[in-house]
C-alpha cells in the first residue's frame, strides 16, 4: 500500500512540476489573478460606498458563490491553462513504462482534482487577503448596510442563505464550483485520450458562451434549465430555482457525480484499448 502511494505521489509530482512551469500556466495564472483582483477591488468599493459590514466567512461566501465575480472569463482562462491534459511530454511515456495504464490514468484524475483544489484555494486566499482590511470581526451574517438611507441596496447574501451558517454556505458554494470545474477538466481529459485534444476545450468554451449568447426570452424554459452554467455556482442555482435554492443543490451535485463517473468509465474503456504515445503539441 505504501509503495502504491509513493508511486502515485511520484507521478503526480512529475505532472504538477511539468504543468506548473509551463509558460501557458504562468501567463493564464497571472490573467486569472488579475480578474480576481478587479473583482475584489469592486467588492471593496461597494462595501465602502454603501457602508456595508462583512465578516470573513460571509466574504468568502460572496466570492465562492459568484465564482469570484466572473464565471465565464475565469473559467475560460482556466480552460486554456489546463487545455493540455495529459501534457504531451516524454514524462508521460516514462510514467507508463514504470507503472501501468490504470495507475497512469489514476494519476491523471488525481492531477485534475489537485489542480481544481489549488485554483480555488489560490483565488479564495488572494481575494480574501485583498478584502481583509475592510472586514469586521465576528461570525454569522452581517453583510447589510449600516446606513438607513441605503436600505434599498441589495444584499450580497440572500435570505435563503441566511438560514444556514456561513461555514455551511461556504461548503455548499465550494462544492458546486468544484464540481463544475472538475467536470470541465474531466471532459478535456476524455477528449484528449480519445485523440481530440481540442474537442473538450471547444465544447466547454461553447457551453460557457451559451449563457452570454442565448436570447433567453426566445428559448423554451427547458433549454434554460439544461445550460451548465446555471449549475456552476450556488448563486446561479438560486436564480434559476427560486424558493427551491437549497433543495436543488444536492440534486445538482448528484448529477455532477453521475456525469463524472460516466466520463471516468469512458476513460477506462479508452485507455485499456488505445495506443498511448505522447508528442509535444507546442512549446507552451
Amino acid at each position: 500500500m505504501l509503495n502504491k502511494l509513493r508511486a502515485t505521489w511520484a507521478m503526480l509530482r512529475g505532472q504538477m512540476s511539468d504543468w506548473f512551469y509551463s509558460p501557458r500556466t504562468i501567463i493564464m495564472g497571472v490573467v486569472i489573478l488579475a480578474l480576481a483582483y478587479i473583482n475584489a477591488k469592486s467588492f471593496e468599493k461597494v462595501m465602502l460606498d454603501y457602508s456595508l459590514t462583512a465578516h470573513f466567512g460571509e466574504t468568502v461566501y460572496a466570492y465562492l458563490s459568484s465564482a469570484f465575480g466572473n464565471l465565464t472569463s475565469i473559467s475560460a482562462f482556466f480552460l486554456i491553462m489546463v487545455s493540455e491534459i495529459p501534457r504531451r511530454t516524454p514524462i508521460q511515456l516514462n510514467m507508463l513504462i514504470r507503472s501501468n495504464r490504470m495507475k497512469w490514468l489514476r494519476s491523471q484524475l488525481l492531477f485534475c482534482l489537485v489542480v481544481v483544489l489549488l485554483m480555488m484555494l489560490l483565488l479564495t486566499t488572494f481575494s480574501a487577503l485583498l478584502t481583509m482590511p475592510y472586514l469586521t470581526v465576528g461570525s454569522g451574517w452581517s453583510m447589510r448596510s449600516t446606513n438607513p438611507d441605503l436600505s434599498w441596496v441589495p444584499d450580497f447574501v440572500p435570505d435563503y442563505i441566511r438560514l444556514i451558517t456561513p461555514f455551511q454556505a461556504n461548503i455548499l458554494a465550494c462544492a458546486v464550483l468544484f464540481a463544475f470545474w472538475f467536470t470541465m477538466l474531466l471532459v478535456i481529459l476524455l477528449f484528449s485520450l480519445a485523440g481530440k485534444p481540442n474537442g473538450g476545450l471547444i465544447l466547454y468554451v461553447s457551453l460557457l458562451m451559451l449563457s452570454v449568447t442565448l436570447l433567453w426570452e426566445q428559448v423554451p424554459i427547458w433549454i434554460r434549465l439544461i445550460v451548465p452554467t446555471n449549475y456552476a455556482t450556488l448563486a446561479n442555482i438560486g436564480i434559476v430555482f427560486p424558493q427551491r435554492e437549497l433543495s436543488i443543490v444536492p440534486i445538482a451535485l448528484g448529477v455532477y457525480t453521475a456525469i463524472d463517473l460516466l466520463l471516468i468509465s469512458g476513460m477506462v474503456f479508452i485507455v485499456k484499448r488505445m495506443d498511448l504515445h505522447f508528442t509535444r503539441k507546442d512549446k507552451a
